[in-house]
This record gives structure tokens, C-alpha cells and sequence, in this order.
């Protein structure tokens, strides 16, 4: 290397010791920045429950899902969002089951102000034939035996006796009811619920235990006379 070049490298080196500078300058990356969301929180939405035909998505009236006629699906729909009156078609939503859905007025809206109040969580249960709605005792169900479903009622409503048919009730309940079973001969609601057993094994009918007979003879010349009491 000629000395001219040794002392032009020399320089460019002193340069760079004296500056700091090593290089190119790194380009400036910023931190990301992160912005939470309702998803992000897990903020539950709430949504209306309503029955569609689910061929084209049409509301229908809710006893048809609640009977489980055929073509027919429950629907969920954000409150936020407009519900459609019964017979109009449904927007966006989604087939999957909301945790806790809300029954809303048939005339359709937007928020709160169309939910129906459920005040009375508690349901009656009944053992129907699925295909019928023929009522059938109990152990249907509680044995799983094909074809037969339990069948739900609320308290003020009227229970049918085993052997008729189930009406505006619903196969579908919310997890958040407690369900009591009812007399097998029907009636008013609340006056043929029974309470469950302290076991959890089912309502039964309350038993009606018999005081033993106490007996006297009494004779009374040659007639003998027996009195139970």
C-alpha cells in the first residue's frame, strides 16, 4: 500500500473511532402497541333466542322450536342488532347456543326493551312420547329409553295427565332451571309439582302412612260384637 493510500485509511478509521459510528444507522422499529377489546376481556354478548325456519332463515313463532317441528332451529341474534318480526328474515347470527339467550317479543326490535321476562326460572317436567307428546310415566325418561324426551312446562301452566298429549310446553330449558316433577294425573302447575327428594334421585309422591287398627270384642248377653278404630 503507497503511503498516500496508508494515510487515507488511517483518517477514514479516525473518523469513525471519533464519531461512533460503525455502520449504517439502525432503522427505528416502535413497540407494538396493544388495544383490548370486548373479545380480548372475554365480554359475553347477549342474544336474543328466536325461532327460524332453516331452509331461509324467516322467523317463526317459538312454540315451533319448542316442539321441535321439523325444519325449524333455534336462531341467536345479538340485542344489539336488529331482531326481526315474526315472518321477516333474520340477519346475521349464529346457530350455536348463547350460555343464557333471551325470548324476545314477536313484533322484533332492537335491545332491551323486546326481551320477554322470565321471572319464573322453575320448570316442570314431564315424560312425553317424541313424537306424539303423549305423556308416559316418568320411567321412560329416566331410564333413556329410545323415543321418549323430557317435556317442559312453567309453573303456571297446565300439566297433562299420563295418557294426553302435551301442549305449550317445550322441549328446550335453560340450564339455569330447577325442575320439579309433577302428580301423574295433571293439573295446574303449581298444584301438582312435587318436590324433589333430599337424595337428587327425582320428585316422588309423598306417602301416606296407615295407623294400625286397634279392635275391641264386646259381648253382650250371646251376641259378640268386634270395634275397630
Amino acid at each position: 500500500m503507497s503511503p498516500t493510500a496508508l494515510r487515507t485509511s488511517s483518517l477514514g478509521l479516525a473518523l469513525l473511532l471519533v464519531t461512533g459510528c460503525a455502520g449504517p444507522p439502525e432503522e427505528f422499529v416502535p413497540e407494538a402497541v396493544w388495544e383490548e377489546t370486548d373479545e380480548d376481556e372475554g365480554t359475553e354478548v347477549d342474544r336474543a333466542e328466536i325461532c327460524v325456519r332453516k331452509a331461509t332463515l324467516v322467523r317463526a313463532a317459538d312454540q315451533l322450536c319448542d316442539d321441535n317441528n321439523p325444519g325449524h332451529v333455534w336462531y341467536y341474534v345479538p340485542l344489539t342488532a336488529k331482531i326481526p318480526a315474526v315472518g321477516k328474515k333474520a340477519g346475521s347470527g349464529t346457530f350455536d347456543a348463547s350460555d343464557l339467550p333471551y325470548r324476545v317479543s314477536e313484533k322484533g326490535g332492537t335491545g332491551e326493551d323486546i326481551v320477554i321476562a322470565d321471572d319464573e326460572m322453575d320448570r316442570i317436567e314431564i315424560c312425553v312420547r317424541k313424537q306424539t307428546r303423549i305423556r308416559v310415566r316418568d320411567g321412560r325418561c329416566d331410564d333413556g329409553d329410545t323415543g321418549y324426551e323430557w317435556y317442559y312446562f312453567p309453573p303456571d301452566r297446565q300439566v297433562p295427565a299420563v295418557g294426553k298429549k302435551a301442549v305449550n310446553g317445550s322441549f328446550h330449558r335453560s340450564d339455569y332451571s330447577e325442575t320439579f316433577r309433577a302428580r301423574p294425573y295433571g293439573g295446574k302447575g303449581r298444584k301438582v309439582m312435587l318436590e324433589p327428594p333430599d337424595d337428587g334421585t327425582g320428585a316422588t309422591p309423598p306417602r301416606t302412612t296407615t295407623r294400625p287398627q286397634q279392635c275391641t270384642t264386646i259381648t253382650t248377653g250371646r251376641v259378640t260384637t268386634r270395634r275397630c278404630s
